[in-house]
């Protein structure tokens, strides 16, 4: 894949880079300082999450994953669901790009990327975080080569109990 420069892309592209989402549990807060782009978040935290783009319906977003379309039939993605562990980058595309991606980029392309391994040795990570309204995060990732190999995996778990007890 070779990145287009910017000058030539037809419309405005926002890039999340993995180490912006290092201390964050999601990718919703970061998703909302991006010009042209609203999140309407159901409920606390783990809500169901939806991403209008500039004006656009929900619906009318392309989500690819490694680039492999990964919203539902119909459209629908549920950002609230979506872990910042093992995230190298995230590309939003605000504008209709149905030209190169067909009828499911109506109002933009959301592109997330997973890391690769890139180590001749196996690193394994793990961190770990506590907060106020027993809240708190585990996170393992591992990875490394083999050969021609690359091979990289993650775990996280977030809980808390939000600012109602019980929810």
């Amino acid at each position: 894949e070779i990145p287009t420069p910017i000058p030539q892309l037809t419309a405005p592209v926002t890039v999340i880079p993995g180490t912006a989402l290092t201390t964050q549990v999601g990718i919703i807060d970061n998703m909302r300082q991006m010009p042209g782009v609203f999140l309407a978040q159901t409920g606390q935290g783990g809500g169901v999450t939806s991403l209008f783009i500039r004006g656009g319906n929900s619906t009318a977003n392309l989500v690819l994953v490694d680039g492999i379309p990964a919203e539902d039939v119909g459209g629908t993605f549920d950002y609230g669901t979506v872990t910042s562990t093992a995230i190298d980058r995230i590309e939003v595309y605000r504008g209709p790009d149905s030209a190169i991606h067909g009828t499911d980029a109506g109002a933009g392309v959301v592109t997330i990327d997973t890391p690769r391994g890139f180590t001749l040795k196996p690193v394994l990570n793990y961190s770990g975080d506590v907060g106020t309204l027993h809240s708190y995060r585990n996170e393992v990732t591992g990875g490394g080569t083999y050969r021609k190999l690359d091979y990289f995996g993650a775990f996280s778990r977030f809980d808390t109990s939000n600012a109602l007890s019980n929810d």
